[in-house]
């Protein structure tokens, strides 16, 4: 069942080398969040140049990244965990890698859902992307009603 899904989701050669790019930034972005400080990370995950690519082509990728992206994620085992900011750093990457304009934001919002003694002191986080300055992948009112953005990359 798994291997049918996952089969018909590749068209190409292309694609399948895509699926294994995003695996390998899966796998290294996750070391990276262990091991170094998030300006150096996001330092070496921007390319010094990126590719140019046809606009539908570029639609094309839009789509598949994170379908694949999310693919690996949902397995929920070891390292391949679904977790907000390794999906906007995977993407944010490999978006980037082929000329796309793509800004990973942090933000936060009080978690009023968590029980404790004191809620204003328990926040939540979130990871976005946004893609030609508009949210990508996420409801743009959630995003700009519910989270304070704290960090953006690159800054514009």
């Amino acid at each position: 069942m798994v291997i049918r899904r996952f089969k018909k989701n590749f068209d190409s050669i292309e694609d399948i080398l895509l699926f294994v790019r995003i695996f390998y930034w899966i796998s290294l972005i996750a070391l990276m969040l262990k091991r170094l400080s998030f300006s150096r990370m996001m330092v070496l995950l921007t390319p010094a140049k990126p590719k140019t690519i046809h606009a539908t082509d570029r639609m094309e990728l839009i789509s598949k990244v994170p379908r694949y992206t999310d693919f690996i994620l949902r397995r929920n085992w070891w390292i391949y965990r679904m977790n907000c900011l390794k999906r906007a750093l995977v993407i944010f990457r490999v978006l980037r890698v082929y000329g796309m304009d793509v800004q990973v934001c942090m933000g936060v919002r009080k978690d009023h859902l968590s029980p404790a003694e004191d809620p204003d002191t328990h926040l939540q986080g979130h990871a976005w992307l946004l893609v030609n300055g508009k949210p990508f992948l996420e409801d743009s009112r959630s995003m700009a009603t519910t989270y304070t953005p704290v960090f953006s990359f690159p800054i514009v």
